[in-house]
């Protein structure tokens, strides 16, 4: 994310750019953790006439950019504009202009991910099979 935020070889307009889509999916993501919260009385900033319309000021302004315009797969531009996307050409573009091997992202990603979704790999025992119950 550093990285990307802080490439000094873009425009203005597509720092801007930038900004906006991370805001946008902020707000997005946001969402979708407190609607599934309801109960506890978190949600109330959905509501917010104020969020929504800076939601929609930041679809807008998006939507308007040159810049994200270049982006030619109709289907990122929409997840773009829904919030669901945070970065103009997708996160291993990012890990392309930070000089970064995709692979060893890949591998790095999906470890990691396996940890933060509370299902850790382990390599113990990789190979092995339990013919009796362990004691």
């Amino acid at each position: 994310m550093f990285a990307y935020l802080s490439d000094l070889n873009i425009s203005e307009e597509e720092w801007r750019v930038r900004m906006d889509i991370i805001e946008l999916h902020d707000l997005t993501a946001r969402r979708r953790l407190t609607k599934h919260l309801d109960d506890m009385k978190i949600d109330e900033a959905e509501d917010d006439p104020e969020l929504r319309g800076r939601k929609e000021e930041l679809k807008s302004l998006v939507a308007a950019s040159s810049v994200f315009r270049l982006v030619s797969d109709g289907k990122r531009q929409k997840d773009i504009l829904d919030g669901k996307e945070v970065f103009l050409g997708g996160l291993r573009s990012v890990v392309r202009e930070a000089g970064l091997d995709v692979n060893y992202f890949d591998a790095m990603w999906s470890m990691s991910s396996n940890f933060a979704h509370s299902h850790p790999s382990s390599f113990s025992r990789t190979g092995m099979r339990l013919t009796e119950s362990p004691t």
